[in-house]
């Protein structure tokens, strides 16, 4: 993991630099090539001044070239990575693949970003906490940095780093710039249904399982006071909280709670299969 963890901090420093003078090539190389434009859809200047035209059209392809060579050199700076995956570990690693292929279909994927406690009292409310949340996208993909025949799930994240489930290890990449390399033995994942207020459309896939009101009393009947008082679906979702002893802490929102409860049980035997077996991926 540490040799793993300096290749890729090299790649990263690499492709911040190489990033950098890509940005810059390209905008020479949109200004060479706009010069060269405003002659050559004309008639008279590139016609007096054929010399000059000459030039801006060889500045133009060197600049083009430039570019086009700085964007190879980065296209490169990913890691060529070969994982090999004992039995032991590899048939649990795809079998958890394909659940989270599956749970990847999902109407709804929310990323959880904070809770506050709400006084029911007060605020009329059904529900003892109120969620931010935003919606993400889970999805079968690579990471840019690391070269491997196989797709990765990938689980978005608009509150912190991105996580690819590698065979082995999970990586965290926050930004371009920042990532981390996490055991995928150390990771713990907890699964568990959430009963949620729902006041956004309700997904297709989720089940719902009571109903509320936007301002309830305490034995949960609409307080009559508020003459425009709704009702409000409830609805069943699965919730997935990924935490590590290094200071991962991600939580999501799923609207299909079946789905997300296979998948959790695939990633605790793909987890179950390190203690299970001498070998282990590299």
């Amino acid at each position: 993991m540490e040799e793993l963890r300096r290749l890729l901090k090299e790649a990263y420093d690499e492709r911040s630099t190489l990033t950098s003078e890509v940005a810059s090539a390209e905008g020479e190389a949109n200004f060479a090539r706009q010069r060269y434009a405003s002659w050559e859809n004309g008639f008279l200047f590139k016609r007096i001044f054929k010399n000059a035209f000459a030039v801006r059209k060889k500045n133009t392809e060197t600049a083009d070239a430039k570019s086009e060579e700085l964007r190879e050199q980065l296209r490169l700076t990913s890691l060529a990575t070969q994982i090999e995956i004992d039995r032991a570990q590899a048939e649990p690693y795809y079998r958890m693949r394909d659940e989270f292929a599956a749970l990847s279909e999902c109407g709804k994927i929310w990323d959880t970003l904070n809770r506050r406690s709400v006084n029911r009292a007060a605020e009329r409310s059904a529900a003892s906490e109120a969620i931010t949340r935003e919606a993400v996208c889970f999805a079968l993909s690579s990471c840019d940095l690391i070269q491997w025949e196989q797709k990765i799930p990938h689980l978005a994240n608009r509150n912190g780093g991105d996580l690819y489930l590698y065979p082995g290890f999970v990586l965290y990449r926050a930004s371009k710039q920042a990532f981390a390399l996490i055991d995928a033995a150390e990771i713990k994942l907890d699964f568990r249904t959430v009963r949620f207020i729902e006041e956004e459309a309700v997904p297709s896939d989720s089940q719902i399982v009571g109903q509320t009101w936007a301002k309830v009393n305490k034995d949960g009947s609409p307080d009559r006071r508020f003459r425009d008082n709704y009702q409000i679906p409830v609805v069943l979702f699965g919730a997935l909280t990924f935490r590590s002893s290094s200071g991962l802490e991600e939580e999501y929102q799923c609207s299909n709670a079946p789905l997300t409860e296979r998948f959790a049980m695939a990633w605790t035997a793909f987890q179950n299969s390190y203690s299970t077996s001498s070998g282990g991926s590299r």
